[in-house]
């Protein structure tokens, strides 16, 4: 919350009214938290307050701090598990599968974390203003970024370094949103203030707009809902739309 608190609470859907019982409860931060990310034991928090706060779900307590941004952190992203048929080794022994944590800010750079001893790796440096989202391609081999650098930037986490840079030269709006779309990242969508681009990741281009009209978009997520995957849009008049993402896909001819 603004209040620098982090709750968490139970939810019961089985009955005819939800019902959230608390479970635990920190003061996690000295100004407002701003961004959560939770692997299979580990929940992290960034803030206001330049730091980032580790806890682990299973004992409920808080394990450390991170200390590199100089910076409001606006962003974490844990790189997620294989498949369980999957023989990638695991970091904690228990089948999580997340071995690094991506963490952006307001100081222009990414830093990746191991997550087996929470040592910083490495600093992505590239982009020239605040970062705004970032997102972990299905393989863990590559992030996205966006920027209020009028940049989406891609970047190899097998060496820390650029993979490449993309200029939204015809869009006066930076990216504010990011996410990898496909079961194995075929796309990814960008999410403006007034409109969603569809990149194609083999090539680098804009496979289809979204316009949302006058409104501002105020987030944007991909989930899967029964067995079909759908680009969330979440609008600053309180409503939700949704994409089937099959039918973005279909071979079209690409945005000028």
């Amino acid at each position: 919350s603004y209040e620098h608190n982090l709750l968490c609470l139970s939810l019961d859907l089985s009955l005819s009214t939800p019902l959230f019982t608390p479970i635990f409860h920190f003061q996690a931060h000295s100004l407002s938290v701003k961004c959560l990310d939770v692997s299979k034991r580990y929940l992290v928090s960034g803030s206001n307050d330049e730091h980032i706060r580790i806890y682990d779900l299973q004992k409920r307590k808080e394990l450390g701090t991170l200390l590199s941004h100089q910076g409001s952190v606006t962003n974490l992203r844990f790189s997620r598990g294989k498949k369980p048929d999957s023989s990638e080794e695991t970091v904690d022994g228990k089948g999580s599968g997340n071995k690094w944590l991506l963490s952006s800010s307001e100081d222009h750079k990414i830093i990746v974390w191991r997550v087996k001893d929470w040592e910083n790796f490495g600093t992505l440096k590239g982009h020239t203003a605040r970062i705004n989202d970032l997102d972990i391609h299905p393989s863990n081999r590559v992030a996205v970024s966006v920027s209020d650098d009028h940049s989406i930037r891609l970047w190899n986490l097998m060496t820390v370094k650029k993979a490449g840079v993309l200029k939204l030269r015809k869009y006066n709006e930076n990216g504010q949103y990011v996410r990898w779309c496909g079961e194995n990242g075929e796309f990814f969508a960008v999410g403006l203030l007034t409109k969603v681009l569809l990149f194609k990741t083999a090539t680098a281009k804009v496979h289809r707009e979204i316009s949302v009209g006058k409104q501002t978009i105020m987030h944007i997520e991909v989930e899967t809902i029964g067995d079909k995957e759908y680009l969330c849009v979440g609008l600053s008049d309180g409503n939700v739309q949704f994409y089937p993402t099959a039918s973005l896909y279909s071979d079209i001819e690409e945005a000028d």
